[in-house]
């Protein structure tokens, strides 16, 4: 049976109305590293929290939204029960609050559950380090990594792949990139190039990060939608994955690319 991109590389999560106090902007970062793209989408009033909502769900259907219900800028039950009723995507709806006690955070949940029968529960402290598991614990119920150990990032039209292998001198369009691999055109590499042979020195010009890494061909996916040759990134020796340095740079990379690029789209979108 065919896997789904859905079920491949997992859902966007945004956090609507969320604050600082409850997700501090640096988890985000944190949750790209383990696998989960996560977003944070101010709003302080109704009008635009309405607008924002709409143009993420049209943009990023099958997403995961939680809604922090503890900000006081809207009639939380109406919206949501009228939003899960008309939507027609397959989004996931969540509900955020801030934990007080037991008892209220019980009530919140009986409450909500039966206007939004289908609503994922997510109570945090303010404040609190312990926010961040939480968190991490309930995207890994709703399965939002997929199957995947790393979050893709696509790259600008120069980023480039530039390598010697036997004599032969190849120049590549970088499409996208990960912790453990990379993609470039098929085009840009012979069709007899033997897979799972050593390259070492590799440059990598990734949206204005050059880095010197080692790889390996791995798979040509040649499908109507891609057309392209995948590489997995190995140490000196031969063994998977980058060293420390540059796994460390990547992943900064990887974070200041998904992030700026996805806002950037929904911004767009909004205003």
């Amino acid at each position: 049976m065919a896997i789904s991109d859905l079920e491949l590389f997992g859902r966007k999560t945004f956090f609507i109305a969320a604050t600082e106090d409850l997700i501090p902007q640096d988890y985000l970062a944190g949750f790209i590293e383990q696998g989960f793209e996560t977003y944070l989408i101010g709003a302080n009033d109704a009008e635009t929290l309405k607008h924002k909502v709409s143009a993420i769900i049209k943009m990023f259907p099958d997403s995961i939204l939680f809604f922090n219900i503890s900000k006081d800028i809207i009639d939380w039950k109406q919206y949501l029960g009228t939003l899960q009723a008309s939507a027609e995507n397959d989004f996931l709806l969540g509900v955020l609050f801030e934990f007080k006690d037991e008892l209220s955070a019980e009530h919140i949940r009986s409450d909500f559950g039966k206007i939004c029968t289908n609503a994922h529960f997510l109570a945090l402290k303010n404040d609190n380090a312990d926010n961040f598991l939480a968190i991490q614990t309930v995207l890994s119920a709703l399965k939002a990594r997929g199957r995947r150990n790393s979050v893709r990032a696509e790259c600008d039209e120069n980023s480039n792949v530039d390598f010697l292998h036997k004599g032969a001198h190849y120049h590549a369009t970088l499409l996208d990139i990960n912790e453990t691999n990379f993609s470039c055109h098929v085009e840009d590499i012979e069709p007899n190039f033997p897979m799972f042979e050593q390259i070492h020195g590799i440059t990598l010009f990734v949206d204005g990060l050059t880095l010197k890494v080692s790889a390996t061909l791995i798979m040509k996916r040649l499908t109507k939608q891609q057309k392209k040759c995948i590489f997995m990134f190995i140490k000196d020796d031969g063994t998977p994955d980058l060293d420390d340095e540059n796994a460390e740079k990547l992943s900064k990379k990887i974070c200041e690319i998904v992030l700026n690029k996805n806002m950037a789209r929904i911004n767009a979108a909004i205003f």
